[in-house]
């Protein structure tokens, strides 16, 4: 799917409706989402780490899951020569 376009798999969210979590909780959770990337997902163990309930920290990662995709950038450009 293309970057930007609502993907219709995806619930609609209602203007106003964010993630409740303040700012210090979201950066710590996207802290410890990057550091346990690729391994089994335990949301136990990262909501002990928060302070929070497992159910808590799978609906913040519901709630991430609905955003939009943000583009990559190319992981190399190619160069002008071909080479």
């Amino acid at each position: 799917m293309a970057a930007g376009l609502p993907d219709p798999a995806r619930p609609a969210r209602p203007a106003g409706w964010g993630l409740p979590a303040k700012p210090q909780v979201t950066l710590r959770l996207l802290r410890m989402l990057a550091a346990v990337n690729g391994q089994a997902w335990n949301a136990t163990q990262i909501g002990q780490s928060l302070g929070l309930s497992y159910h808590t920290v799978n609906s913040y990662l519901d709630y991430s899951r609905g955003l939009p995709d943000p583009p990559l950038p190319p992981w190399h450009a190619k160069s002008a020569s071909g080479s």
